[in-house]
């Protein structure tokens, strides 16, 4: 696959787990802009790089907040389950008797404040 079909591919996958740029600050092969939370990038040495940005870096796990892969299936992998574990850590901070602790509102997580 190309980078465009990769693109393609990835941003398919995300959409059928109901997330879309609507509810979630993702990027997929777009460098440049930093307030994406989650992003895969390609970098010049054709390594795939995925990278969680602010705090959510530290629940993700910080030592992995950064890391580049030679395939993309792994790090298309590691991008989603970086999703999943962003969705997961806001619906916990806005649990009743938390104190919240999100960035911005989504849908994906603002239903769970009842």
């Amino acid at each position: 696959m190309n980078i465009n079909e990769e693109r393609e591919w990835l941003e398919k996958i995300v959409n059928e787990r109901g997330y879309n740029h609507d509810n979630l600050h993702y990027s997929i092969f777009s460098p440049g802009r930093n307030i994406y939370e989650v992003r895969i990038d390609l970098l010049d040495n054709n390594q795939y790089f995925v990278s969680c940005t602010n705090e959510r870096a530290w629940f993700v796990d910080f030592e992995r907040s950064q890391k580049t892969y030679d395939s993309f299936k792994e790090a298309a992998a590691d991008f989603l389950d970086r999703l999943d574990a962003v969705v997961e850590y806001n619906r916990l901070a806005v649990k009743p008797d938390t104190i919240p602790t999100i960035d911005y509102h989504s849908p994906l997580w603002d239903e769970m404040e009842e």
